[in-house]
């Protein structure tokens, strides 16, 4: 019946609400893979001030979050939003594939822009600014001391640098039971960044199976698909895939 009404909507040319659409099934995607896997704790990489955590918080999830965001201003917003909250808690640094120090190009009045790449263009203000970088196996134990049998679920948005998280996770990989990813098809706003093929074939290799691509992003003027979310779980730790449909 539902898909009858949607196609018939699509018929007449009915003004469908798509990004709302793929979010619904993308969060519906996510909750599942938590439930299936398990999770005790996310690791928020590219937290921005917090609207992924707070999704989280609005769908059920009430285990430990962890959130990591290397700009000043949008940490100090994060850890208003934290503060009241016992079982998620913030970083000020950024995650990437060695420890060190890298300029971050911060733009403001944008929660998106913001990024290690470089911008194409910006009509925004953009400030240039020094910020921590740390691999995510040299602080792994630290972050999780105080979580008992841990279970973790690591998503990635930070505008072109997934992949160099995700680098510098290698020493603890195998303690990965998930990933949700934003992987870029063709950027809009930065120069030089990792193709989504390159990211799944990565997230593949080392045993991640795909669950779900989910639109990000889409060009107004050609309507290409510019970036997607990717979902992705250890299949030998899921609970719930003895049947297909």
């Amino acid at each position: 019946m539902i898909k009858q009404i949607a196609k018939l909507l699509i018929r007449y040319n009915a003004n469908l609400p798509r990004q709302h659409f793929y979010d619904f099934v993308k969060w519906t995607t996510l909750r599942d893979v938590i439930r299936n896997l398990r999770i005790n704790c996310v690791l928020d990489v590219g937290a921005n001030r917090g609207q992924f955590a707070s999704t989280l918080r609005d769908i059920g999830y009430s285990d430990h979050i962890i959130s990591f965001e290397p700009s000043p201003h949008d940490f100090s917003i994060l850890a208003q939003r934290f503060s009241g909250d016992l079982l998620w808690r913030g970083m000020n640094y950024a995650l990437g594939e060695r420890d060190c120090t890298m300029s971050f190009n911060y733009v403001e009045k944008s929660t998106f822009l913001s990024s290690f790449n470089k911008l194409k263009q910006c009509d925004r203000t953009v400030h240039v600014i020094p910020v921590q970088v740390l691999r995510l196996d040299s602080i792994y134990e630290n972050i999780l001391n105080g979580i008992e049998y841990p279970r973790v679920l690591i998503k990635c948005d930070t505008q072109g640098h997934d992949y160099e998280v995700i680098n510098g996770s290698q020493g603890i990989i195998e303690h990965i039971l998930g990933i949700q990813s934003e992987i870029i098809v063709s950027s809009a706003y930065y120069e030089n960044t990792t193709p989504y093929y390159k990211n799944l074939s990565k997230y593949e290799s080392l045993g991640f199976t795909l669950m779900g691509m989910f639109e990000g992003a889409r060009c107004n003027k050609t309507k290409s698909v510019l970036e997607y979310d990717c979902i992705m779980a250890r299949m030998k730790e899921y609970t719930n895939c003895n049947s297909i449909k």
